[in-house]
């Protein structure tokens, strides 16, 4: 703002005077109505468009509207252009309304409809009582849809609703009931298991919003939304909820059918599975290794188990993906600092009694041996049956 004003006013401003306006706007009380339409109005003339917004604003007891002063000379480029970059500079969740003094609304939004991905209602003829008509449904929260089916009652000239042309994007939505952090986490771990699969935008919002408000109609008048992933369900109606932990632990593949069976193949659905428990090992196990490269180890451990699953012929859930990635990848830390486990029940018996499976075990993760210079003991072995084998 500072350097706005500056310009107008051909002042200066020191820090300390940045730091002042900082305390000044820090004990005002104000509330961010972040849900509003955005409005604004567009005339010809030196000061109309500025003007009207001034009384309106004032009678609203808000600031609703948004004024641009045209030129007597401007043209419905001119306009349109002005449209633009309001649209580059300012967040417009819930669609835009623009209140124009004269011009064609179909050739204006000729002009904006490659430009814009919101929903975005005209309305001609600008005056006094019709923008603090406007003013009041805005301020009742209501929607484009329905401003512009009260504005069509009272008798207006043109009223005309226009939905972005574009097609709407794919989107996933990640929430979390602890906050916002855990939800942008999430979208971090899907756009590491989608990539160069499916290109779709994953969304973070906070749970708060979601469970009070939905998703808005601007919304969803962008994206086709495939389901909100989280750790808390929103309970949105008619809205696929996913639990985090239910693709983890669970029968991963399933849950991820439902959300991509239009989408991705069988093939691509295991390979997004897959990833999924990678990762998601992964930031387990970096909360464990110290001396590690992480990657590394469970870029060895991942060609492991496939093996285990060819070779033993198991086809393994989740759960025991994410217990063999933690397992293992600490079983080679311990070993190289000395602590291997050396107690296991009845091992010799044991060992002989599941011989088979015990030796391909052994002959698998013997890769790890020579990498990290360790001996795996029979202990650990069994303990790795015990993970792919017992309930």
């Amino acid at each position: 703002m500072l350097p706005e004003i500056e310009k107008r006013l051909d002042v200066s401003f020191t820090q300390a005077d940045q730091l002042l306006f900082a305390l000044f706007f820090s004990t005002l009380n104000y509330e961010v109505k972040s849900n509003e339409i955005n409005a604004i109005m567009i005339a010809h003339g030196y000061a109309t468009a500025s003007s009207i917004a001034n009384v309106c604003n004032r009678m609203l007891g808000n600031a609703v509207f948004t004024s641009i002063d045209m030129p007597v000379e401007s043209t419905i480029f001119d306009i349109s252009e002005k449209v633009v970059h309001y649209l580059e500079e300012y967040s417009v969740k819930q669609g835009i309304l623009v209140l124009v003094d004269m011009g064609s609304l179909n050739m204006i939004y000729e002009q904006l409809k490659q430009n814009i991905n919101q929903p975005i209602l005209f309305i001609d003829q600008l005056s006094t009582p019709l923008a603090l008509e406007v003013g009041n449904l805005i301020q009742q929260d209501r929607s484009l849809n329905e401003i512009a089916e009260s504005m069509e009652e009272v008798v207006v000239p043109n009223v005309q609703l226009y939905q972005p042309k574009k097609s709407k994007k794919k989107a996933i939505i990640t929430t979390c009931f602890s906050g916002l952090g855990v939800a942008i986490q999430i979208q971090k771990l899907l756009y590491d298991c989608l990539e160069d699969i499916l290109e779709v935008d994953i969304l973070p919002i906070e749970f708060a919003e979601l469970q009070t408000s939905g998703l808005s109609e601007a919304f969803l008048s962008q994206y086709d939304a495939l389901s909100v992933i989280g750790t808390n369900d929103v309970h949105i109606p008619e809205m696929k909820f996913v639990y985090l932990e239910n693709i983890i632990s669970g029968n991963g593949n399933t849950q991820l059918k439902e959300i991509f069976e239009n989408l991705l193949s069988e093939a691509e659905i295991r390979e997004v599975n897959d990833r999924l428990v990678k990762n998601f090992s992964l930031i387990r196990v970096l909360e464990s290794l110290t001396i590690l490269d992480t990657k590394r180890i469970m870029e060895v451990i991942e060609n492991c188990i496939q093996d285990l699953e060819r070779r033993l012929a198991l086809r393994l859930s989740n759960a025991r993906k994410v217990a063999i990635y933690v397992h293992v990848a600490c079983m080679v830390e311990r070993l190289i600092r000395h602590s291997e486990i050396t107690d296991f029940p009845d091992l010799e018996k044991f060992a002989f009694e599941h011989e088979k499976e015990i030796r391909v075990i052994q002959d698998i993760f013997s890769v790890l041996e020579p990498i990290y210079s360790v001996t795996i003991p029979l202990e650990e072995i069994c303990y790795i049956y015990n993970i792919l084998y017992l309930d």
